[in-house]
């Protein structure tokens, strides 16, 4: 299992201590309600963030003088994020620096409510630490030790992927060949990988011109979290990649 892990792609790890004891956990496992669409998405705009951060999102790129005209020609000045845009943009790659609380009781819920559409169970008095995690592919008893470079962005992104209407059933599907027994991969720490893929995109520019055309960043990149979690199922799927190759696919989808 160890060499299975090491093919991951590692991301810079953020602190999700706390100071929190495994054996003082407030929450009451056996009241927990799964959390819904709305209420998550409420919370993204509502989450404290420790005050005003407008630093505006360039497209950062490297690209020679020739392509710099070429996208100005094409693009005119929409490449641009629109103004009214940044505020969010910001708010989303903000929140991928907040950490995992152990005692916000919608972090458990998202968990809990993650864990419970993927596998089908749920299980009253479910302890928030043990193995049972594994079987989604987290790495351990503890899944928040799990959330590297992405913080919170990373729980909400997965819970939005199993609980968004059209979107759900397609998460269910990529978590079933996922614990294939050929085909088997991490499918938490896969989305990790994903949402650190999507998160890039949003800081360096690349879905400036998709948001400029839409009505809310998060509508954008969670489109493109599930696209490119798509995408990397249908590689997985028919190329009958297996767990040896999972760095070298989660590699070539960052280039």
């Amino acid at each position: 299992m160890s060499n299975e892990w090491d093919d991951i792609v590692c991301l810079p790890i953020i602190d999700i201590s706390n100071n929190y004891n495994k054996n003082d956990v407030s929450i009451e496992q056996d009241s927990i309600d799964f959390i819904t669409y709305q209420q998550l998405h409420s919370h993204v705009f509502s989450i404290d963030l420790g005050g005003p951060h407008d630093q505006k999102i360039h497209f950062e790129k490297k690209c020679n003088f020739l392509m710099k005209i070429l996208r100005y020609m094409l693009f005119w000045k929409t490449y641009e994020l629109k103004p009214h845009f940044v505020a969010e943009g910001n708010r989303i790659i903000r929140i991928a620096g907040q950490t995992f609380d152990n005692r916000n009781k919608l972090h458990i819920r998202c968990l809990y409510t993650i864990f419970a559409k993927l596998t089908g169970n749920v299980v009253l008095g479910m302890k928030r630490f043990g193995q049972h995690w594994e079987e989604i592919g987290f790495q351990g008893s503890d899944p928040s030790t799990d959330f590297r470079g992405v913080g919170l962005l990373g729980l909400f992104q997965l819970t939005f992927f199993v609980i968004t209407p059209k979107i759900c059933q397609l998460s269910k599907e990529i978590y079933d060949l996922s614990m294939d027994q050929v085909q088997h991969y991490p499918f938490a720490i896969t989305s990790m990988n994903i949402t650190q893929i999507v998160l890039q995109m949003l800081r360096d520019g690349s879905l400036n011109c998709f948001i400029n055309r839409s009505d809310s960043v998060l509508i954008i990149f969670n489109q493109f979290y599930y696209g490119t979690f798509l995408y990397f199922h249908k590689i997985w799927k028919k190329d009958k990649k297996t767990i040896m190759d999972i760095g070298y696919v989660l590699k070539g989808m960052k280039r």
